[in-house]
């Protein structure tokens, strides 16, 4: 899906259920992704979220299980603005490999991994308590790198 609309927020189950969603890219104009937005996408297998995101509500892609991408725009030229991301937000994405949040992080939600069984690789700011994260992953390897956490 792509739009040339501006729009401020992806509203709560925007996507619930569209099993046949793909791939979406997320305009500009978004600050936040409501709970459940994304809840059961099932072919979802790639997400950007851009740099205005401010927060991930929880559930918000809890079972995305063919999500295997996640990339979290973060560079020099845009700085991302994300704060939160809500309990359960990534719960079951079990082709989730590997993922990087920004350090603008404050708070990742209970759970907010859990079940995410591919998991290899986790990168968080170094001021998350990653005992609640709810990682059930086969990572083996906590290491604080570069003023953050990389678990592996």
């Amino acid at each position: 899906i792509k739009t040339n609309c501006q729009f401020s927020k992806i509203g709560e189950s925007t996507f619930n259920g569209c099993w046949s969603l793909k791939e979406i890219t997320i305009p500009s104009s978004v600050s936040s992704i409501g709970s459940f937005a994304f809840f059961s996408c099932k072919l979802l297998k790639e997400i950007t979220i851009p740099s205005s995101v401010v927060s991930i509500d929880s559930n918000a892609f809890n079972f995305c299980t063919s999500l295997s991408k996640i990339t979290f725009i973060d560079n020099s030229s845009s700085r991302s603005k994300l704060r939160s991301i809500g309990e359960y937000a990534f719960e079951r994405c079990s082709a989730l490999t590997e993922i990087k949040i920004p350090s603008s992080v404050k708070n990742i939600g209970q759970n907010a991994f859990y079940a995410c069984l591919s998991l290899k690789q986790l990168t968080v700011p170094y001021c998350i308590d990653i005992k609640k994260i709810g990682i059930t992953a086969n990572i083996r390897v906590i290491r604080v790198v570069d003023n953050q956490i990389r678990i592996f």
